[in-house]
């Protein structure tokens, strides 16, 4: 094929390919885009600008919500880098991930030292059923889940869980992480990896 031809066919994809992904945000939006390794960081740098989610390096407003006992609670803690965790009681991943939280919640030696919030998108009493028979030794917060809840806020764009926010001591949203952990160092190499306890005012 001469050079010529092979870049007219070649410009002929590129353009087809860019305005398949054009027709494809003005239909459908750019959620669908955030499944693609190459699109998924665009897409949600998209999202992040446009749909007001606090984004990676803005400050996270306090959220306020209730923890089991109708208490209201106030996350992040001033001066704490904080590990905030979605989760739902019927979320099989979400299960098998708690006993990573709470192993990061306990440690406050040879790990990175974070709080650690679960915020439970549920009902109060399948969450207090499910921690009566696997108690944990963090902070667990409820939240009904909807269109606008603090995990849509916080960035959550492909709507999953479990779904988890780092916040630095300075209150800037560090990182997000889709899904589960694979395991405890996977965990702390992520919390690690951010710097975020670096600065924890204990």
């Amino acid at each position: 094929m001469r050079p010529r031809r092979l870049l007219l066919y070649a410009g002929t994809v590129l353009a087809t390919l860019a305005l398949g992904i054009v027709a494809n945000v003005a239909l459908f939006g750019p959620r669908d885009l955030l499944r693609s390794p190459l699109l998924g960081p665009i897409a949600e740098y998209w999202l992040d600008r446009h749909e007001g989610t606090v984004a990676i390096g803005a400050p996270m407003p306090p959220l306020q919500l209730a923890d089991l006992d109708g208490t209201t609670r106030t996350v992040p803690r001033a001066g704490h880098a904080t590990l905030v965790n979605y989760w739902a009681s019927w979320c099989g991943p979400c299960i098998g991930e708690m006993p990573l939280l709470d192993a990061l919640a306990a440690s406050r030696t040879g790990a990175p030292v974070v709080d650690v919030v679960g915020i439970a998108l549920d009902d109060p009493q399948p969450v207090r059923d499910f921690l009566a028979r696997q108690p944990v030794r963090f902070q667990v917060l409820v939240e009904t889940p909807g269109a606008n809840d603090s995990s849509i806020r916080m960035g959550n764009h492909r709507q999953v869980l479990p779904f988890s926010v780092l916040v630095g001591a300075d209150g800037r949203v560090v990182a997000r992480h889709y899904g589960p952990f694979a395991d405890a160092s996977a965990l702390q190499r992520w919390v690690a990896a951010t710097g975020a306890s670096e600065r924890n005012n204990e």
